[in-house]
């Protein structure tokens, strides 16, 4: 009965805590999901404006004859503009594809970026209520849209030309992005956000969030402007939970927070958590009562089994010890062996002839020290027993690896009368343990170290280089036009290519250098012991050459390019992480450059923009 209690008392501690591992893995599913959703959504908003940026700059070279006409072809192929104008240095719209918009003044003070510095992004304001600007007026945050009235986003982006410099505004439709991500990620799933960098509601699809509120608290803030992505659980509506992921966007000031449902994300755990429960119950149920009657059974029977169990111990004990899949060795006092069983000869080769009256050295393989066997007869004298792993020699010759249980047994008087060793073959398990330890720092598909890897090899680089004197250079890489490749020709395409660039880049490096794969197409390298930065720019050059290498696949050729970045070390005050940081800064650049190229790191640059 005690048995049946703690049976069924771990039955149902099992379901339950299977229970609570279905819904922290339904819960760990969705933040996934959302992560995921928040990424994709982030890259349609961020690639929207960038084409956004291009157009406006495209539509600011024309000359003012020509600008009706482009600004014209502009919004027949931009669903989400409503207008775009030309501002005059006192901010007033000069010229606009709204006409209706001339003579009113935008205002330029609350945009992000802030500042005349920034001239050359592309600025984001707080939305406006209205259809344009004609129409509209900013939104204050204590007096957040309508949710019946129309509203749009101004931006604002200043164009040089020549020594002239053009600001242009643009009137963004929210409409078109709502209706997009609405379409992405139904209602009673979840909702999307877009805010500011300072916590401003741009649009949401949620009608409930009014455009220009302040959403976000200052802990949020600070979260977003030191990590690029997270997630966390927050509540809306006063009372229901939500699962939030947000994305920020790398080049502007704009963050992506996806919010699911909680109860959507559990809706599926809570049904299949009650059909689990109704199947275990009763189950339980029914082993008490049969236990019970059970338990009443066997104390009548009792006494009758007792004696033929007794029987069948003594002849288990020689059945144990002949069919054992385990090695087992009795050795006398003297430490010479009178007996061993059937899984010995197996696992070592020798016979039991072989093996009656040697010493247990016959196995012996070299590979412990000295020091090693004293410590195994210590413990064997003092505490009565050894456990631990040994390396021992069959009789081919063959080395193994055996997990090892050794005993004295004692007599009444407490003299040592026997030595027992039981022992398995774990050489495989062994073999296995390595290979995981690899799978665990390498990259599956290319081999090549993987982030944790990357981390420590890092971190002890920068150890090396400041104990020699010496530079480390952190080489940020990105393969140029690898989504094409994917999206024309499928992933397994893409797969062989990346492990044949991979396969590439790793020959181009020098002995001692590390190349890494830390997601999707891109690569760190860490290039060690260089006297000067010039040092490292035939690497560079190579790596950018094996990059851009064709690549024949059946009978395709493929072939895709690579922007790096590149940042060195010591530097005062950096750890790991933000050099990491800082040659990802330098490969954008080096894609705004044209690709196919590399950039250095200037801290100063990087200021000033």
């Amino acid at each position: 009965m005690v048995f049946v209690l703690l049976f069924v008392t771990g039955v149902a501690a099992s379901t339950a805590y299977t229970v609570y591992r279905m819904r922290v893995e339904a819960l760990a599913q969705h933040v996934a999901i959302a992560t995921v959703q928040a990424r994709a959504i982030e890259d349609h908003l961020t690639q929207s404006l960038v084409l956004l940026d291009q157009t406006v700059i495209n539509a600011s070279q024309m000359n003012s004859g020509e600008a009706s006409w482009s600004f014209e072809g502009v919004l027949r192929n931009a669903p989400a503009l409503r207008s775009i104008s030309l501002l005059d240095d006192k901010q007033r719209i000069m010229f606009s594809s709204n006409p209706a918009n001339v003579g009113i003044r935008v205002g330029a003070d609350d945009y992000l970026p802030p500042g005349p510095e920034n001239c050359d992004l592309l600025r984001i304001g707080r939305p406006w209520s209205g259809r344009d600007f004609a129409s509209g007026a900013p939104i204050r945050t204590l007096q957040p849209a309508d949710l019946s009235a129309s509203g749009f986003i101004p931006l604002l982006r200043c164009v040089r030309r020549g020594d002239q410099v053009i600001t242009v505004a643009v009137a963004l439709n929210p409409d078109y992005f709502i209706n997009y991500y609405s379409a992405r990620l139904a209602g009673e799933v979840g909702l999307v956000d877009v805010l500011r960098y300072d916590g401003i509601q741009l649009m949401s699809t949620d009608e409930q969030f009014l455009p220009g509120e302040q959403r976000q608290d200052e802990r949020f803030l600070t979260r977003i402007s030191e990590i690029e992505s997270g997630s966390f659980e927050q509540v809306l509506h006063g009372d229901q939970t939500v699962i939030s992921a947000f994305r920020a966007s790398r080049l502007f000031p704009l963050v992506v927070v996806l919010n699911v449902w909680r109860k959507h994300a559990l809706a599926t755990w809570a049904a299949e958590s009650q059909r689990l429960l109704l199947m275990v119950a009763p189950v339980l149920l029914a082993v008490l009562v049969l236990a019970t009657w059970l338990y009443v059974h066997l104390r009548r029977v009792g006494a009758l089994q007792a004696e033929a169990r007794q029987r069948d111990r003594d002849r288990l004990a020689a059945t144990v010890f002949t069919h054992s899949r385990e090695g087992i060795v009795i050795a006398n006092a003297d430490v010479r062996i009178v007996d061993v069983n059937e899984a010995f000869t197996r696992i070592t080769g020798y016979s039991r002839e072989d093996a009656l009256g040697k010493n247990p050295r016959l196995l012996s393989s070299g590979q412990h020290s000295r020091e090693f066997y004293v410590e195994v007869w210590r413990k064997l004298l003092g505490e009565g027993y050894w456990f631990g792993e040994f390396w021992n020699r069959r009789k081919n010759g063959e080395l193994f690896v055996s997990q090892i249980t050794i005993s004295a047994v004692r007599g009444s008087r407490g003299e040592i009368q026997n030595f027992v060793s039981l022992f398995s073959d774990i050489t495989p398990m062994k073999e296995r343990q390595l290979q995981l330890e690899h799978i665990a720092h390498h990259d599956t598909l290319t081999r090549l170290p993987n982030r944790a890897l990357l981390a420590d090899r890092l971190r002890q680089a920068m150890v090396h280089s400041q104990r020699r004197g010496q530079l480390l250079a952190l080489v940020f890489v990105d393969l140029d036009g690898f989504k094409a490749v994917n999206d024309s020709y499928g992933h397994d395409v893409g797969d062989v290519l990346l492990i044949t660039l991979a396969e590439r880049m790793r020959i181009a490096l020098r002995e001692g250098d590390t190349l890494a794969r830390i997601g999707g197409d891109e690569f760190v390298v860490i290039l060690v012991d260089l006297e000067q930065r010039q040092d490292c720019e035939p690497v560079l050059e190579r790596l950018l050459q094996a990059a851009a290498a064709p690549v024949q696949e059946r009978k395709r050729v493929l072939q895709v390019s690579a922007s790096a970045g590149v940042t060195f070390y010591p530097q005062a005050g950096v750890d790991a992480d933000q050099l990491i940081h800082q040659a990802d800064q330098a490969m954008y650049l080096a894609k705004q450059a044209g690709k196919n190229c590399y950039r250095i790191y200037d801290e100063e640059e990087f200021v000033r923009a």
